[in-house]
C-alpha cells in the first residue's frame, strides 16, 4: 500500500488529466480510470488508518473532552483539504496554536499528537518538536536576540516549536515590552508567515491575552486557541488506576478511598499540579510501599499497596504538588 498520501493524490489527478486528453481512446481510458479507481481506495485506506490512529491516541488520554472535540475538527478539516486539493481555493493554512491552561493538563501531549498527524498528512516537513520557553529566544545583549531566537527557530525548522510559558515574553524586567522581547516576536512572526513551522504557544489561560497584546501580527496568524481544562477527581482517580495497571500493581481495596481523599487535598493547594501531582503521588506512594516492604517476601503483598502507606504521604504546601 502507498504510504505517501501526497504522492497518491499527485499520481490520481495525473491519470485524471491523461483521460481528458483527445487522444485516448474508450478502451484505454477505461483501463486508467480502472487503475485511478484503485489507488482511489488506497487513498481511503490510508486516510481511514491515519484518521483512526490519531483518534485512538486522543481518546486514549483522560478526560480532555473539549480538546478532542477541536482536535477532531482539525484533523477532519486536514483530511478535507487533502482529498480536494487543487479542487477548491480556498486561503493558505493557518495552523499555529494557542493552548490555554494550568500545568499538567496534557498540553504537551497533545502539541506531539499534533505534530504526527501535521507531518503524516503533509502539512509539516517533519514530525519533530522541541519544546522551548521565552528564554530560549532572548538573549542578554544588544543585537544578540534575533542570531538566538533564528538558532531555536531553525532547530526544528519544518515542524512544530512548542513555547511553554509563552506569557512571560510580556514579563520584562521593567514590566515593559523591552527591544530584546521585540526582536523576539519578530522573529518568531517572520517564520509563522513562511508556513513551513508550525508554532504551539502554552501557558496559563487568564495570562496568554498578555502575549497575545504583545504585537498585532500575533492574534492574526494564530489559526485555533484550544483551552485545557483541570482535571476532576474522578479523571485523576482514573490516571492513577492507569499508571497502577501499567506498572503491575494494584491498591487493597480499602486504598481507595484514602487515595481518593489524597488527591482531593492536593485539588485544594494552589497550582496543584493535575496529571503531573499524579506522577509525583504515584513515585511516592511506590517509594513509600518499597521502604514499609524492604523485608517482604511475598509475591502478593509486594505488589499490593495498602491503606496505610498513603496515608504516610504528606504534601507539602510549598507549589503544592510536592511530597515528603
Amino acid at each position: 500500500m502507498i504510504t505517501d498520501i501526497n504522492e497518491l493524490i499527485k499520481r490520481i489527478d495525473q491519470k485524471l488529466d491523461e483521460i481528458d486528453q483527445e487522444n485516448i481512446d474508450f478502451i484505454e481510458s477505461k483501463e486508467l480510470m480502472n487503475e485511478v479507481e484503485l489507488k482511489m481506495h488506497d487513498l481511503k485506506d490510508n486516510i481511514e488508518t491515519i484518521y483512526n490512529q490519531y483518534l485512538s491516541e486522543l481518546n486514549n488520554l483522560v478526560g480532555l473532552a473539549e480538546v478532542k472535540i477541536e482536535a477532531k475538527k482539525l484533523i477532519n478539516y486536514l483530511i478535507f483539504l487533502k482529498k480536494t486539493k487543487d479542487k477548491i481555493n480556498l486561503s493558505n493554512m493557518n495552523l499555529n496554536m494557542i493552548f490555554r491552561g494550568n500545568p499538567g493538563t496534557g498540553k504537551t501531549t497533545v502539541a506531539k499528537i499534533f505534530a504526527n498527524i501535521l507531518c503524516q498528512l503533509g502539512f509539516l516537513k517533519t514530525n519533530k518538536i522541541i519544546e522551548t520557553t521565552p528564554r530560549d529566544f532572548i538573549a542578554g545583549y544588544i543585537g544578540q536576540t534575533a542570531i538566538k531566537a533564528r538558532k531555536t527557530i531553525d532547530s526544528a525548522s519544518g515542524g512544530v516549536i512548542f513555547i511553554d510559558e509563552a506569557y512571560t515574553f510580556a514579563q520584562s524586567s521593567n514590566g515593559s515590552r523591552d527591544s530584546f522581547v521585540n526582536e523576539a516576536i519578530t522573529e518568531i512572526i517572520k517564520e509563522m508567515e513562511t508556513l513551513n513551522t508550525v508554532f504551539i504557544f502554552s501557558g496559563y489561560s487568564n495570562k496568554m491575552d498578555d502575549f497575545i497584546k504583545l504585537n498585532p501580527g500575533i492574534k492574526s496568524r494564530i489559526g485555533y486557541d484550544i483551552s485545557f481544562k483541570d482535571y476532576t477527581k474522578d479523571e485523576l482517580l482514573l490516571m492513577f488506576k492507569n499508571k497502577l495497571n501499567k506498572s503491575g500493581m494494584k491498591l487493597c481495596d480499602n486504598a481507595y478511598s484514602v487515595l481518593s481523599d489524597k488527591i482531593e487535598e492536593n485539588m485544594k493547594k494552589k497550582d496543584f499540579g493535575n496529571g503531573r501531582m499524579i506522577d509525583n503521588l504515584f513515585n511516592e506512594i511506590i517509594r513509600e510501599h518499597a521502604t514499609y516492604n524492604i523485608f517482604e517476601t511475598n509475591t502478593k503483598k509486594l505488589l499490593e499497596i495498602n491503606e496505610e502507606t498513603i496515608k504516610k504521604i504528606k504534601v507539602k504546601e510549598e507549589r503544592g504538588m510536592c511530597f515528603e
